[in-house]
Protein backbone atom coordinates (compact mmCIF):
# COMPACT_ATOMS: atom_id res chain seq x y z
CA UNK A 1 0.00 0.00 0.00
CA UNK A 2 3.09 2.56 -0.14
CA UNK A 3 5.31 4.03 2.46
CA UNK A 4 3.21 5.32 5.68
CA UNK A 5 5.12 8.55 5.46
CA UNK A 6 4.13 9.35 1.82
CA UNK A 7 0.64 8.33 2.66
CA UNK A 8 1.02 10.71 5.56
CA UNK A 9 1.84 13.38 3.47
CA UNK A 10 -0.81 12.47 0.87
CA UNK A 11 -3.59 12.20 3.55
CA UNK A 12 -2.46 15.33 5.53
CA UNK A 13 -2.43 17.42 2.66
CA UNK A 14 -6.01 16.66 1.27
CA UNK A 15 -7.54 16.90 4.34
CA UNK A 16 -6.00 20.26 5.18
CA UNK A 17 -7.01 21.60 1.51
CA UNK A 18 -10.26 20.28 1.98
CA UNK A 19 -10.37 24.08 6.10
CA UNK A 20 -8.51 20.67 3.48
CA UNK A 21 -5.74 5.53 2.02
CA UNK A 22 -7.12 -7.97 7.70
CA UNK A 23 -5.38 -9.96 5.47
CA UNK A 24 -6.84 -11.67 2.85
CA UNK A 25 -9.86 -9.48 2.63
CA UNK A 26 -10.74 -9.70 6.23
CA UNK A 27 -10.28 -6.51 8.39
CA UNK A 28 -9.66 -8.14 11.71
CA UNK A 29 -6.20 -7.61 11.69
CA UNK A 30 -5.03 -5.88 14.76
CA UNK A 31 -2.58 -3.11 14.16
CA UNK A 32 0.50 -2.30 16.41
CA UNK A 33 0.86 0.45 18.63
CA UNK A 34 1.21 3.60 16.46
CA UNK A 35 4.42 5.23 16.41
CA UNK A 36 4.71 9.07 16.31
CA UNK A 37 5.79 9.68 12.63
CA UNK A 38 8.63 11.85 12.42
CA UNK A 39 8.49 14.98 10.06
CA UNK A 40 11.41 16.26 8.30
CA UNK A 41 11.65 19.97 7.06
CA UNK A 42 10.10 19.56 3.41
CA UNK A 43 6.74 18.13 4.65
CA UNK A 44 7.06 20.71 7.71
CA UNK A 45 6.71 23.27 5.35
CA UNK A 46 3.72 21.94 3.23
CA UNK A 47 1.50 20.93 6.20
CA UNK A 48 2.51 24.35 8.42
CA UNK A 49 1.32 26.22 5.15
CA UNK A 50 -1.60 24.27 4.38
CA UNK A 51 -2.54 24.54 8.07
CA UNK A 52 -1.98 28.59 7.68
CA UNK A 53 -4.23 28.00 4.50
CA UNK A 54 -6.59 27.04 6.65
CA UNK A 55 -6.39 29.44 9.67
CA UNK A 56 -6.26 32.27 7.11
CA UNK A 57 -10.15 31.22 5.47
CA UNK A 58 -11.57 30.77 9.00
CA UNK A 59 -10.52 34.66 9.65
CA UNK A 60 -11.56 35.63 6.42
CA UNK A 61 -15.48 34.13 6.88
CA UNK A 62 -15.27 36.12 10.86
CA UNK A 63 -17.48 39.43 9.17
CA UNK A 64 -19.91 36.72 7.67
CA UNK A 65 -20.61 34.53 10.57
CA UNK A 66 -20.69 37.75 13.04
CA UNK A 67 -23.50 38.74 11.00
CA UNK A 68 -25.19 35.97 10.44
CA UNK A 69 -24.37 34.95 7.05
CA UNK A 70 -23.37 31.76 6.56
CA UNK A 71 -24.09 31.15 3.02
CA UNK A 72 -20.35 30.96 1.66
CA UNK A 73 -19.48 28.21 4.28
CA UNK A 74 -22.43 26.07 3.77
CA UNK A 75 -22.34 25.85 -0.05
CA UNK A 76 -18.63 24.69 0.07
CA UNK A 77 -18.92 22.19 2.46
CA UNK A 78 -22.83 20.99 1.10
CA UNK A 79 -20.39 20.41 -2.12
CA UNK A 80 -17.37 18.79 -0.55
CA UNK A 81 -19.40 16.55 1.95
CA UNK A 82 -22.46 15.62 -0.59
CA UNK A 83 -24.61 16.81 2.46
CA UNK A 84 -28.66 16.75 2.37
CA UNK A 85 -29.04 19.62 4.60
CA UNK A 86 -28.41 23.19 3.00
CA UNK A 87 -28.01 25.67 5.91
CA UNK A 88 -27.03 26.21 9.18
CA UNK A 89 -29.44 25.66 11.55
CA UNK A 90 -30.94 27.33 14.95
CA UNK A 91 -30.86 24.87 17.95
CA UNK A 92 -32.60 26.10 21.02
CA UNK A 93 -31.50 23.33 22.65
CA UNK A 94 -27.71 25.07 22.53
CA UNK A 95 -28.26 28.10 21.74
CA UNK A 96 -26.78 28.15 18.82
CA UNK A 97 -26.31 27.76 14.95
CA UNK A 98 -25.43 24.18 13.99
CA UNK A 99 -24.33 22.24 10.73
CA UNK A 100 -23.58 18.91 11.25
CA UNK A 101 -22.67 15.62 8.63
CA UNK A 102 -21.55 12.90 9.19
CA UNK A 103 -21.72 10.43 5.31
CA UNK A 104 -19.39 8.95 3.05
CA UNK A 105 -16.66 11.58 1.21
CA UNK A 106 -16.04 9.17 -1.28
CA UNK A 107 -18.04 5.90 -2.66
CA UNK A 108 -16.14 2.62 -2.57
CA UNK A 109 -16.74 -1.16 -2.91
CA UNK A 110 -17.24 -2.96 0.77
CA UNK A 111 -15.54 -3.76 3.36
CA UNK A 112 -13.58 -0.43 2.09
CA UNK A 113 -14.82 2.94 3.34
CA UNK A 114 -14.02 6.50 3.21
CA UNK A 115 -16.27 8.32 5.26
CA UNK A 116 -16.14 11.97 6.68
CA UNK A 117 -17.81 14.41 9.32
CA UNK A 118 -18.28 17.69 9.59
CA UNK A 119 -19.59 20.15 12.51
CA UNK A 120 -20.23 23.61 13.12
CA UNK A 121 -21.41 25.69 16.09
CA UNK A 122 -21.81 29.08 16.37
CA UNK A 123 -23.36 31.52 19.56
CA UNK A 124 -24.05 34.81 19.39
CA UNK A 125 -23.45 36.54 23.09
CA UNK A 126 -24.11 39.52 25.08
CA UNK A 127 -23.82 40.47 28.58
CA UNK A 128 -27.61 38.77 29.26
CA UNK A 129 -26.17 35.45 27.96
CA UNK A 130 -26.91 33.09 23.98
CA UNK A 131 -29.12 35.06 21.69
CA UNK A 132 -30.48 33.99 18.78
CA UNK A 133 -29.46 36.80 16.21
CA UNK A 134 -26.27 38.58 16.33
CA UNK A 135 -27.81 42.28 16.37
CA UNK A 136 -26.35 43.57 19.88
CA UNK A 137 -24.08 40.67 20.20
CA UNK A 138 -20.81 41.80 22.21
CA UNK A 139 -19.36 38.35 21.58
CA UNK A 140 -19.71 35.07 19.27
CA UNK A 141 -17.89 31.82 19.92
CA UNK A 142 -17.12 29.78 16.51
CA UNK A 143 -16.87 25.85 16.86
CA UNK A 144 -15.66 24.01 13.83
CA UNK A 145 -14.78 20.41 13.50
CA UNK A 146 -13.83 17.68 10.72
CA UNK A 147 -12.92 14.04 10.97
CA UNK A 148 -12.57 11.38 8.78
CA UNK A 149 -12.47 7.45 9.03
CA UNK A 150 -10.94 5.00 5.97
CA UNK A 151 -10.39 1.30 5.63
CA UNK A 152 -8.62 0.12 2.37
CA UNK A 153 -8.18 -3.48 1.37
CA UNK A 154 -5.95 -4.77 -1.42
CA UNK A 155 -5.15 -7.86 -2.00
CA UNK A 156 -3.66 -9.64 1.38
CA UNK A 157 -2.96 -6.23 2.53
CA UNK A 158 -4.96 -3.25 4.80
CA UNK A 159 -4.88 0.49 5.32
CA UNK A 160 -6.12 2.34 8.18
CA UNK A 161 -6.83 6.15 8.99
CA UNK A 162 -8.61 8.08 11.33
CA UNK A 163 -8.42 12.40 11.08
CA UNK A 164 -9.74 14.53 12.99
CA UNK A 165 -9.27 18.40 13.47
CA UNK A 166 -11.12 20.81 15.70
CA UNK A 167 -11.08 24.69 15.87
CA UNK A 168 -12.58 27.62 18.02
CA UNK A 169 -12.60 30.88 17.79
CA UNK A 170 -14.13 33.60 20.20
CA UNK A 171 -14.71 36.76 18.12
CA UNK A 172 -15.20 39.96 20.23
CA UNK A 173 -17.28 42.55 18.33
CA UNK A 174 -15.24 46.59 18.58
CA UNK A 175 -17.58 48.72 18.57
CA UNK A 176 -19.30 50.29 15.34
CA UNK A 177 -16.71 49.93 13.18
CA UNK A 178 -17.13 46.97 12.05
CA UNK A 179 -14.22 45.02 13.16
CA UNK A 180 -13.39 42.10 15.51
CA UNK A 181 -10.84 40.71 17.61
CA UNK A 182 -10.80 37.11 17.35
CA UNK A 183 -8.49 34.71 19.42
CA UNK A 184 -8.68 31.11 18.42
CA UNK A 185 -7.00 27.47 19.00
CA UNK A 186 -6.74 24.55 16.70
CA UNK A 187 -5.47 20.85 16.38
CA UNK A 188 -5.47 18.08 14.04
CA UNK A 189 -5.11 14.39 15.14
CA UNK A 190 -3.85 11.48 12.12
CA UNK A 191 -3.61 8.26 13.03
CA UNK A 192 -2.32 5.43 10.31
CA UNK A 193 -1.83 1.70 10.04
CA UNK A 194 -0.83 -0.64 7.00
CA UNK A 195 -0.89 -4.25 7.68
CA UNK A 196 -0.15 -6.97 5.33
CA UNK A 197 1.46 -10.59 5.24
CA UNK A 198 5.33 -10.00 5.85
CA UNK A 199 5.35 -6.60 7.50
CA UNK A 200 3.00 -4.00 9.23
CA UNK A 201 3.57 -0.13 10.48
CA UNK A 202 1.72 2.64 11.93
CA UNK A 203 2.15 6.37 13.09
CA UNK A 204 0.56 9.14 14.80
CA UNK A 205 0.57 12.45 14.01
CA UNK A 206 -0.81 15.82 15.15
CA UNK A 207 -0.38 19.31 14.92
CA UNK A 208 -1.61 22.40 16.84
CA UNK A 209 -2.20 26.72 16.08
CA UNK A 210 -3.16 29.58 17.73
CA UNK A 211 -4.35 33.19 16.42
CA UNK A 212 -4.36 36.46 18.11
CA UNK A 213 -5.59 38.91 15.21
CA UNK A 214 -7.50 41.88 14.95
CA UNK A 215 -9.65 41.30 11.75
CA UNK A 216 -11.83 44.45 9.31
CA UNK A 217 -15.09 44.07 7.76
CA UNK A 218 -13.28 43.01 4.70
CA UNK A 219 -11.81 40.12 6.81
CA UNK A 220 -8.37 41.30 6.61
CA UNK A 221 -6.54 40.52 9.80
CA UNK A 222 -3.79 42.21 11.97
CA UNK A 223 -1.69 40.47 14.47
CA UNK A 224 -0.29 37.11 14.60
CA UNK A 225 -0.71 33.15 14.29
CA UNK A 226 1.27 30.32 15.22
CA UNK A 227 1.64 27.16 14.13
CA UNK A 228 3.16 24.50 15.40
CA UNK A 229 4.45 20.98 13.91
CA UNK A 230 5.94 18.63 16.36
CA UNK A 231 9.84 20.29 16.69
CA UNK A 232 8.57 22.82 13.87
CA UNK A 233 7.06 26.19 14.40
CA UNK A 234 5.74 28.72 12.11
CA UNK A 235 4.74 31.96 12.92
CA UNK A 236 2.53 33.79 10.71
CA UNK A 237 2.33 38.11 10.80
CA UNK A 238 -0.40 39.75 9.22
CA UNK A 239 -0.54 43.64 8.44
CA UNK A 240 -4.20 44.15 8.24
CA UNK A 241 -3.79 44.83 4.43
CA UNK A 242 -4.06 41.02 3.30
CA UNK A 243 -0.92 40.50 3.47
CA UNK A 244 0.61 37.63 5.61
CA UNK A 245 4.66 37.30 5.95
CA UNK A 246 5.53 33.77 7.82
CA UNK A 247 9.05 32.10 9.09
CA UNK A 248 9.31 28.05 9.85
CA UNK A 249 12.17 27.30 12.20
CA UNK A 250 13.37 23.62 13.13
CA UNK A 251 15.95 21.87 14.04
CA UNK A 252 19.22 23.73 12.08
CA UNK A 253 16.87 24.76 9.55
CA UNK A 254 14.88 27.92 8.86
CA UNK A 255 12.52 29.31 5.82
CA UNK A 256 10.58 32.03 5.76
CA UNK A 257 8.07 33.48 2.44
CA UNK A 258 4.67 35.64 2.27
CA UNK A 259 1.13 35.27 0.61
CA UNK A 260 -1.57 37.69 0.24
CA UNK A 261 -4.89 36.88 1.09
CA UNK A 262 -8.59 36.92 -0.42
CA UNK A 263 -9.59 40.15 1.46
CA UNK A 264 -8.88 43.59 1.23
CA UNK A 265 -6.38 45.24 -1.35
CA UNK A 266 -3.10 43.17 -2.74
CA UNK A 267 0.74 44.48 -1.90
CA UNK A 268 2.46 45.82 -5.51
Amino acid sequence: MGNLKTALTSTVMIVLALALVGCGGDDSTTAPQSDTLTVDSALAEDISLQALDVVNDMVTEVPDFASGSFDGWVMAKSQLAKANTDSVVWDPAQSAWVFSYNGPLFEVQPPNYWNMSLELWVQYRNAMGPMQFPIGATEMEVDYGMGMEMHMVEGESSADMNYQMNTNMVVSYLGDSGSYGVVGTGDTVVEMAEVGPGASESGRFSMNWSMDVAVSAQGCPLGTATINTQQWEMIATYDGQGNVNWTLTGPGYEASGSEVMGCGQPAF
